[in-house]
């Protein structure tokens, strides 16, 4: 998995990374806030999710482990 930190300072707390997960990758125990798929596709609990579509994930509670069967690129906003 690739990680690029995009913005870690100037902009109050948050923390914006493009995540680069490989084929059959997964994000197990996500701490993002939010993400955007840019580019390929992710499942979580059964739902698919392809380029464009953005998933919340509220703080406080356990998620779903995002798959990624084919890979996918995201775009993700975590609070520091």
């Amino acid at each position: 998995m690739a990680v690029k930190t995009l913005v870690d300072r100037g902009c109050g707390n948050v923390l914006l990374q493009a995540v680069q997960v490989p084929r059959g990758g997964a994000l197990v125990k996500p701490r993002m806030l939010a993400a955007l798929v840019v580019d390929g596709a992710a499942t979580i609990n059964g739902e698919r999710l392809g380029p464009w579509d953005f998933f919340y994930a509220r703080e406080g509670v356990e998620h779903e482990p995002v798959q990624c069967p084919g890979g996918a690129t995201l775009l993700c906003v975590t609070l520091q």
